[in-house]
């Protein structure tokens, strides 16, 4: 049976947690180990263990969460700094693989999730940061 990611942003405006919208990324145990250590057939230095639901979820994300029940593990989320860590290591791992991998399936406001520190002039200013909450089924 295989294992499924369920990616959802957050974005902070105002000191506030929002929902922003629901990724939709391609099965990749490589990412998965990069995220959490989950599926890590090859020993992938991971940003971290599942660190669980942030205290702060917004009801949109525990909606989503709750929907699936039991039935989903190794709960997380990483910030938009670490965000642009696990896209340097999906651009270097395509680089050594023949496979096509989209990373960022929604933008931020027109905009690459990825670029969101290096080119901040070209996000709206009421946007503090954004964080990816995630979990995965098997």
């Amino acid at each position: 049976m295989g294992c499924d990611i369920h990616p959802h942003f957050e974005v902070k405006i105002n000191g506030e947690w929002k929902y922003y919208g629901e990724g939709d990324f391609d099965r990749n145990y490589n990412l998965f180990a990069k995220l959490a250590g989950v599926r890590n057939y090859n020993e992938i230095e991971k940003i971290d263990d599942p660190r669980g639901l942030p205290e702060d979820i917004t009801e949109m994300t525990k909606i989503h969460n709750d929907f699936w029940n039991d039935n989903v593990h190794s709960h997380s989320w990483i910030s938009s700094e670490e965000y642009v860590k696990v896209f340097e290591f999906i651009d270097e791992m395509l680089k050594k693989e023949d496979y096509h991998y989209n990373f960022d399936h929604i933008y931020l406001f027109g905009n690459s999730f990825h670029n969101f520190h290096k080119y901040r002039e070209d996000y709206p200013e009421f946007l503090e940061d954004f964080r990816m909450v995630f979990w995965f089924d098997d």
